[in-house]
């Protein structure tokens, strides 16, 4: 969509979009939210400084741009101060991983990086905790609840980034889930948040260009 946007010198803004490439693509393209290689930073950073990792595993989606962008920008950021003693890669709709987890197993390893969508992630954390492995999982913005379909109770304890969680304290958020919930059953998604600000965002570029031209 946005090289076709681009092309016609339409505006276009991502509430979602966290492939870096997108908005290279031209002067008319945005987003709202950040972009996975400032997630794969913050969450390395998290994973050192927070969680006193020294060492990780990383386990990506070879089928998917975003594991594998996550992946590489948390293991750039994480190598800088600790080690990265195994990595590897499966493919899209795995539901069976012991291997790499018997794998995992015998490492010892004190962060598990896992970027991915829901579904697998989910099933791998489900798999990790039957087989005894305890240790913390961490995750990018494609987790959210949705996990507990896949990994119930097991998913608890781990973390993941996110753009916007609707408990936050901060009075603007609380004042959107309150006016959110009153036609709506839940802005729990982060997306509802982001939706929100691209098109409050767009509205306010019109409103102070004068006109809703694109040129």
């Amino acid at each position: 969509m946005a090289r076709v946007l681009q092309k016609y010198g339409i505006p276009m803004i991502s509430p979602s979009s966290t492939s870096p490439d997108l908005t290279l693509m031209g002067n008319y393209i945005f987003r709202i939210c950040f972009n996975d290689n400032f997630q794969g930073k913050v969450m390395a950073n998290f994973a050192l400084n927070y969680l006193n990792a020294q060492n990780a595993v990383v386990l990506t989606n070879s089928s998917s741009k975003y594991s594998i962008g996550l992946s590489d920008a948390f293991i750039r950021q994480f190598s800088r101060k600790g080690s990265v003693i195994w990595q590897s890669d499966y493919i899209e709709g795995t539901t069976n991983f012991l291997s790499f987890l018997e794998k995992i197993k015998n490492l010892n390893a004190d962060v598990i990086f896992v970027p991915d969508h829901f579904r697998e992630s989910g099933f791998i954390i489900k798999q990790a905790r039957s087989m005894g492995i305890s240790t913390i999982f961490l995750g990018g913005d494609g987790w959210l609840n949705q996990m507990y379909k896949y990994g119930g109770s097991a998913i608890e304890g781990n973390y993941y980034s996110a753009q916007w969680h609707y408990l936050s304290c901060d009075t603007v958020s609380r004042a959107f889930v309150r006016k959110y919930a009153k036609n709506h059953k839940s802005a729990a998604h982060p997306v509802v948040a982001l939706v929100y600000d691209a098109v409050m965002l767009m509205a306010d570029a019109v409103k102070r260009a004068g006109s809703s031209d694109h040129r």
